[in-house]
């Protein structure tokens, strides 16, 4: 499962980043420090958000069909919800502009949840014991982060992928659901 919407290249000028917080993830485990152990995992948790480095988003077709017709209404000026950022959502005039809630529609959400890739990384700092080179690390590192992807949905979709699917998914992720559920466009093949 790769996403090839990642930018690899700024991916690649991170992954110093992810083998500190890993080595200290490391040591945080076998610590008693409560305020470390948070610390660290907070801040691991904060890098992996690496929206910023995938264009465009996927979008489910409900969320793409509530776009257009936003758009075609004129209530929103956002044609195309897959080049659409987080914060595109709660600007005035962009895509919930005619809502007293600023994100009462569409939710960007983690096709690869944050929390599994904790997990996928905690693996592979176990694995980082003098066993493999730093060239391999820093490989299975990057190789990790390009499982990032993210996807436009409705809310209401969110619910029903949460419902199933909070932190476990499928892969591809349009075989979790019915059609009548979620159902992803894909921007392209989804290997």
């Amino acid at each position: 499962m790769v996403n090839n919407n990642i930018c690899e290249a700024a991916i690649k000028r991170i992954i110093p980043v992810f083998r500190v917080l890993l080595e200290l993830y490391k040591e945080a485990k076998n610590t008693n420090d409560e305020n470390f152990k948070k610390w660290v995992y907070n801040s691991l948790e904060r890098v992996c958000h690496l929206e910023c480095f995938v264009t465009p988003y996927r979008v489910s077709k409900r969320a793409e069909q509530k776009a257009k017709e936003r758009y075609e209404s004129e209530i929103s000026k956002i044609n195309d919800i897959s080049k659409c950022t987080w914060e595109q959502q709660i600007q005035k005039t962009q895509m919930n502009d005619n809502y007293p809630k600023k994100r009462a529609i569409f939710h960007l959400e983690h096709v690869y949840p944050i929390s599994k890739m904790i997990s996928d990384l905690e693996g592979i700092a176990g694995e980082m014991n003098g066993a493999i080179s730093d060239e391999e690390y820093n490989e299975k590192i990057l190789n990790l982060l390009k499982k990032f992807d993210m996807a436009w949905i409705l809310k209401e979709e969110r619910v029903k992928l949460d419902t199933k699917y909070k932190t476990d998914r499928p892969h591809p992720l349009r075989t979790a659901f019915d059609d009548d559920e979620v159902d992803i466009k894909m921007v392209d093949d989804w290997n």
